[in-house]
């Protein structure tokens, strides 16, 4: 059987002052599926639209001409831990286009975050499909084509919807995220253009996601947690340093992201990881990136991992005002310093996240934030809080009132505004601010290069030069 599964371009969502961009990552769900399809005799291809740089329309038309006995589509924004683009626009865009020249033989599979919120409205709009898959989705897709032909075997399948013979819609019962990941194979990264995919910071540097864990059981309240859950899974080490490897042997990866929603959680296993990737040799060969909370972070752990090859942490910041912090359960502005402050001595950014808008925010609680990043020589691009659906924040902005059931494009109307006093207007004059402040920022950061110094650096030269040294 041959099955096309494709990731569609992901153009950036603009509403108002709400804007939410997508980098050009690997699909790695879509190549799990893919490998798995392999693993059990199918031909497996993908067509990551995103990453070729294509339209929406050429999209269907390479569909189309590929001709595959089975068609699977991504709703997901790979960058973003399958956090939904508010706008259901371009995927009936994608299937309006293909519609008329699709045989109905040809079965449609949806899946991916939208596919999770409103399947249903999916179903009506999209008359090709078939199938849907919920939630996590490798579990649901491979078990449907193990079934392929039993239908009695299909009704059984959880997190998977799908249309009768009779037309009528059903939906299987949620299943649980998947216990063990390592039953996953290996993505199929053969089967993406690989050379397409750089470092956003550096286009020179060969770049790839790689997943260690899945899951985080924070209580963020604004933290969409839908498709992956909150219990934290972790695929084995061994596993990891081997994608790692073939990553760097055979596709000439230099930089990687980690995917990990909470990267350290987990510290014996954060060190040995490190441990193993440094006793393997792969420092030399591989630099990456992770996310984390830093709550608890020993210096001795931030060491190992420049170490290992780390050079840089993304951490959830979000604002630097006490009082939304304290709300958010983050971690304080004393504890960041010292840590940024650490990293700086040994070659490792600690680099804060930021959400506008959050429970409580006023306009002096963002220009604090605003104030504070730009002391740090940060820029401060305002990521509008968006309250998505099944979120705690979004649950109390229904109790409120301030949302209502009209469903995911809802959402960006109140984009910044929801459980605070911000107003349309300060939304729009804290923007400009940032704005403005941004390019005062430049200006101060080419002055302080043509000085040889760093702006916003919490260590004089010489401590991090030494310190580096050691």
């Amino acid at each position: 059987m041959k099955v096309l599964l494709v990731s569609p371009p992901v153009a950036p969502f603009r509403q108002g002052h709400a804007l939410l961009k997508s980098r050009c990552w690997q699909p790695y769900s879509a190549a799990i599926v893919a490998a798995g399809l392999e693993q059990r005799g199918h031909r497996a291809e993908i067509l990551d639209a995103h990453a070729l740089g294509i339209s929406t329309r050429e999209t269907a038309e390479r569909a189309i001409a590929a001709a595959p006995d089975a068609l699977v589509y991504s709703t997901a924004r790979h960058d973003a831990w399958e956090l939904p683009t508010p706008d259901f626009a371009p995927i009936f865009e994608f299937f309006d286009a293909l519609a008329a020249r699709w045989p109905a033989s040809r079965p449609v599979i949806v899946e991916g975050p939208h596919a999770t919120l409103e399947p249903d409205r999916l179903f009506a709009r999209i008359p090709s499909l078939r199938f849907l898959a919920r939630h996590e989705p490798e579990a649901p897709l491979l078990a449907l084509f193990d079934a392929w032909d039993r239908p009695d075997a299909i009704a059984s399948i959880r997190d998977l919807s799908f249309r009768a013979p009779s037309g009528a819609i059903a939906h299987n019962p949620d299943g649980e995220p998947l216990k063990d990941l390592d039953s996953l194979p290996m993505p199929a990264f053969h089967l993406l253009p690989m050379e397409r995919y750089r470092e956003h910071a550096d286009d020179s540097i060969p770049f790839s996601i790689v997943v260690s864990s899945r899951g985080c059981p924070m209580p963020c309240g604004y933290c969409f947690k839908e498709m992956f859950g909150s219990a934290f899974r972790v695929r084995s080490i061994p596993l990891v340093i081997d994608e790692l490897e073939l990553l760097v042997e055979r596709h000439g990866v230099r930089r990687v992201f980690f995917h990990d929603q909470i990267f350290t959680l987990n510290r014996r296993r954060t060190h040995e990881l490190c441990e193993v990737m440094i006793a393997r040799g792969l420092p030399a060969k591989l630099t990456w990136r992770c996310q984390t909370r830093l709550n608890g972070m020993k210096e001795e752990t931030l060491d190992l991992l420049r170490r290992a090859g780390c050079v840089e942490i993304q951490t959830g910041l979000e604002t630097a005002s006490p009082a939304i912090q304290e709300r958010i359960l983050k971690l304080d502005v004393a504890d960041f310093l010292r840590y940024r402050a650490h990293g700086e001595r040994i070659g490792l950014r600690i680099s804060p996240n930021n959400i506008v808008g959050l429970p409580g925010d006023t306009y002096a609680t963002v220009m604090e934030s605003l104030r504070f990043y730009h002391r740090l020589g940060i820029p401060y691009a305002p990521n509008f809080h968006f309250p998505y659906p099944t979120t705690p924040f979004h649950a109390e902005a229904r109790a409120r009132g301030e949302i209502g059931a009209e469903g995911l494009e809802a959402i960006s109307q109140r984009a910044g505004r929801v459980g605070n006093s911000l107003s349309e207007k300060d939304v729009v004059r804290l923007t400009d601010e940032c704005a403005r402040w941004n390019r005062k920022l430049r200006v101060k950061q080419r002055v302080w290069r043509w000085m040889g110094k760093t702006y916003g650096s919490l260590v004089p030269e010489r401590d991090r030069a030494a310190s580096m040294a050691r």
